[in-house]
């Protein structure tokens, strides 16, 4: 049972990041989630897609290397502690 109440708790570095969020102005809060698309192949035609119409022309550009998004996520790691990748 516990182990089953630990999977659904946020971490205690979530927990730690909205605490430190309550005291901070509203410029200097740290984001709790990043969505991360490694690609623009979607369509954003989904019906629960919250994305749509928010592309600003990325569909058309060509994706980062693998190596990029490596440094990209690297870079997002440091400073977000909950990363979900969208395909």
């Amino acid at each position: 049972m516990l182990e089953i109440l630990r999977k659904r708790l946020p971490s205690a570095g979530t927990l730690t990041r909205v605490i430190e969020n309550l005291f901070r102005d509203e410029v200097e809060k740290k984001p709790l989630v990043v969505a991360w698309y490694p690609d623009c192949r979607c369509n954003l035609k989904c019906p629960h897609c919250s994305q749509s119409g928010n592309t600003r022309g990325a569909r058309n550009s060509a994706p980062a290397s693998l190596a990029q998004q490596y440094r990209d996520l690297g870079m997002i790691r440091q400073d977000c502690p909950n990363i979900y990748f969208l395909v």
